[in-house]
């Protein structure tokens, strides 16, 4: 296996370790008895520990399921660790190892390369080791040995607050997709939120939990935005393992930690109109168990319209606002120049929010760096009076920051249309640069019709009878934060020249599920934008982690 392929095998494990934390429940449910397993093939020639084997697929061995398999027969007479690897020059190896009956005791596709390896702590008994290839139709010559396994008791515990070192070599633990390890113990009399990192500068370094049953519970790598592998957990009380793994098998010395965990609460409060300068470093608060953060707090006496401005040179910048119950309010993303794709070292979000408390989160994706200066200012906003605009005619403005916000969080200029008797009127709002968004109120501010893209292509229109009164027509774009130059027309809709113009291929445009993009799909997408280049390589089999 490369070393991308491995990256992405731990990140594929995290994923899954994550998934389990995320359902909010730690407990493990027993899994029900699976089907018994019938293997066409019968036959299995004799290997005993501690001997090597060399062997050979293809036609005239055992089919199943279209990959051809070689069967080998391992007996136990006391309890013992058992290391197995198949390798191969000619194809991608698979590993199996079953008891008599045909049950997985484990499976194992690619170990620090194209090779397979298990580790098990076995009972005395027979065992059945299933030496195939990952994909169908592979054939050609491999080596199978069975010795005894590493030592992969714990080489000492660890408590909260303290610091350890060790050093990783080639007499150590393997972890079993790869990888020298050191286990540690670590007993947690209560439930407690905890940091646990280890860094080497000797090799790629991760850190793997497990509970008291052995099951892996979290894996951390160094290979994201704080370039060490941190876990940042809610343990429950009771005996874990803690593990520190040279990734790639390269020897050298580390440094393991366990600390009560950085607060991720609402701290440094913001002021309304003052600029806030922070720094971000690795030693901050992980957020979203991610990427370092500050967080920081906002309260408004009243409800207020904001705009929030985060910018960096240093990394690309997004936010988060929180409110009082932990909902989401806004996120700010890092934009990008619609013309020439180069990341504007900008994030921008604004909205209506209620009097109350609030959590802001700066944030790093960690490109082109998980660390260093930012700004970051809440700005209120208070709108203009409407502009008059009489029926049958139009009006041309454009929309930018500085602008009033709606209650999207997308800026808006606001009209006002006095009829003095009931009418049929036919509204458009066009715009040859962004995908317009109209609103149509009463004079108490109650909304009456809302349009997208009712008018030619993009364009919004509003067509219908209102009665003699006072209306606020509220022009803006579809997505937050984008703006630009619009034309506004009011009118008799049987009246010719009051239909919107076409518009053609529109330059920058944002997509319209931006504006639908929350923060677990944003971090997602992240995850899977770091992640790509290590997954390309990867490739998955039954079994495989």
């Amino acid at each position: 296996m490369t070393r991308n392929a491995l990256k992405s095998r731990l990140m594929a494990a995290l994923a899954a370790a994550c998934a389990c934390i995320a359902c909010g429940d730690n407990s493990v449910e027993p899994e029900a008895d699976p089907e018994p397993f019938v293997d066409p093939c019968t036959s299995a020639a004799p290997i005993t520990l501690g001997q090597s084997v060399t062997g050979s697929l293809g036609s005239g061995d055992c089919p199943r399921s279209g990959v051809w398999t070689d069967r080998w027969s391992l007996d136990l007479a006391s309890a013992t660790a058992v290391r197995i690897d198949l390798s191969s020059n000619d194809f991608d190896a698979y590993l199996e190892l079953r008891t008599a009956s045909g049950a997985v005791v484990a499976e194992n596709d690619d170990a620090g390369s194209l090779d397979s390896r298990i580790i098990e702590d076995l009972s005395a008994g027979s065992y059945v080791i299933v030496a195939r290839s990952l994909g169908e139709g592979q054939v050609g010559s491999y080596r199978l040995s069975v010795v005894v396994g590493p030592d992969c008791s714990a080489v000492g515990s660890i408590s909260v607050g303290q610091s350890v070192s060790g050093t990783l070599d080639a007499s150590d633990c393997l972890f079993e997709w790869g990888g020298l390890m050191d286990n540690w113990t670590l007993s947690l009399n209560q439930p407690s939120a905890l940091r646990l990192e280890v860094s080497s500068a000797d090799f790629d370094e991760a850190l793997i939990i497990r509970d008291s049953r052995g099951d892996i519970f979290y894996i951390a790598d160094g290979f994201g935005p704080t370039g060490r592998a941190i876990a940042d957990l809610d343990l429950a009380a009771g005996e874990w393992t803690v593990s520190a793994v040279s990734i790639f098998e390269t020897p050298g010395s580390y440094e393991l930690s366990v600390d009560v965990r950085p607060a991720c609460t609402p701290g440094t409060a913001l002021v309304l109109d003052q600029t806030f300068n922070g720094t971000i470093d690795v030693d901050d608060c992980i957020f979203q168990g991610w990427t370092p953060a500050d967080s920081l707090s906002l309260v408004l006496d009243e409800g207020a319209a904001v705009d929030i401005v985060m910018k960096s040179t240093d990394f690309y910048p997004f936010f988060v606002v929180f409110d009082a119950t932990g909902a989401e309010v806004l996120v700010g993303f890092q934009g990008f120049d619609p013309n020439t794709g180069a990341p504007t070292g900008v994030a921008r979000a604004g909205g209506v929010l209620p009097a109350g408390s609030y959590a802001v989160y700066a944030v790093t994706e960690g490109y082109p760096s998980a660390t260093g200066a930012y700004q970051l200012t809440v700005s209120e906003l208070v709108c203009d009076d409407p502009t008059p605009i009489a029926f049958g005619s139009s009006a041309s403005g454009t929309l930018e920051a500085g602008d009033c916000l709606g209650n999207r969080g997308a800026w808006v200029d606001n009209y006002e249309l006095v009829l003095p008797a009931d009418t049929t009127v036919r509204i458009d709002l066009t715009s040859p640069v962004f995908d317009t968004y109209l609103v149509l109120r009463d004079s108490e501010g109650t909304v009456l019709q809302a349009d997208d893209d009712g008018g030619t292509g993009l364009n919004s229109r509003i067509e219908r009878s209102l009665g003699a009164g006072t209306y606020v027509i509220e022009a803006s774009a579809l997505v937050p934060g984008v703006g630009g130059a619009y034309t506004l027309t009011v009118g008799d809709p049987s009246a010719s020249g009051v239909a919107p113009s076409a518009v053609g291929v529109r330059s920058g445009l944002v997509k319209r599920w931006e504006l639908t993009r929350s923060l677990s799909q944003y971090l997602t997408e992240l995850r899977e934008r770091t992640l790509a280049p290590w997954r390309a390589s990867a490739r998955k089999g039954p079994g495989a982690y």
